[in-house]
């Protein structure tokens, strides 16, 4: 199972003090706005985003057509808008991210269309670790679209219209962002810190607490 976790990763940002992507592909990140790093959780610094910055991430991490990617993230807010992004892409019509809630305090996570989401209600302005598995070789939106938080799965409450595709659209901007997403300018004010995609892989409750236990140890 570990070897899976290894394997699949195309980019991990730990923003301890630096954008950097340290899985040894290279796809670095640029701040846009104001670069800051804040005491964190675990003893390092850790990056703190406001309204007006983000980080714009090119490289080979499209995720356009694919059946199977998961997304982790460990993030803080400072306040409670809705949809704020925390990391993901968006082209203005398909997109894939982890969010703040639409109504209430909670957090929101999209996979296709601007309808395709699921949401659930739980308080942010506190650590928390989100792991996105999105498996469109599953059938229903509850299998194909999950999010786990501190390592409890979450049952997701998905919107009117949602239908989560079997495979990702073609994403007309491919570049991944931290603490935005392109046009809908709805950006995270707080910390966030280790970033991490795999792709072709879709995370069983086992590799979600097994990758919890080596960011932990």
């Amino acid at each position: 199972m570990s070897w899976r976790l290894k394997d699949k990763l195309v980019g991990h940002w730990p923003l301890n003090g630096h954008a950097r992507d340290v899985s040894g592909f290279n796809n670095h990140g640029t701040w846009v706005g104001t670069e800051k790093y804040v005491d964190g959780p675990f003893g390092n610094s850790v990056a703190d985003f406001d309204e007006s910055s983000h980080i714009d991430i090119e490289g080979n991490i499209n995720p356009s057509g694919l059946s199977k990617i998961t997304v982790s993230a460990t993030a803080k807010a400072d306040i409670t808008d809705p949809n704020n992004v925390i990391v993901g892409w968006w082209d203005g019509t398909n997109g894939l991210f982890i969010a703040s809630h639409l109504s209430a305090e909670g957090y929101l996570v999209t996979a296709g269309g601007g309808n395709d989401f699921g949401k659930v209600v739980m308080l942010i302005k506190q650590i928390r670790e989100l792991v996105l598995v999105y498996d469109g070789t599953l059938i229903g939106n509850a299998n194909r679209l999950k999010l786990y938080v501190d390592g409890k799965y979450q049952t997701l409450i998905f919107g009117g219209s949602a239908s989560i595709p079997s495979s990702l659209p073609i994403f007309s901007d491919t570049n991944l962002w931290i603490g935005s997403v392109p046009t809908l300018i709805r950006a995270w004010d707080g910390q966030i810190l280790n970033i991490k995609i795999h792709k072709n892989i879709a995370f069983t409750y086992d590799e979600v607490i097994k990758q919890w236990e080596q960011d932990h140890l």
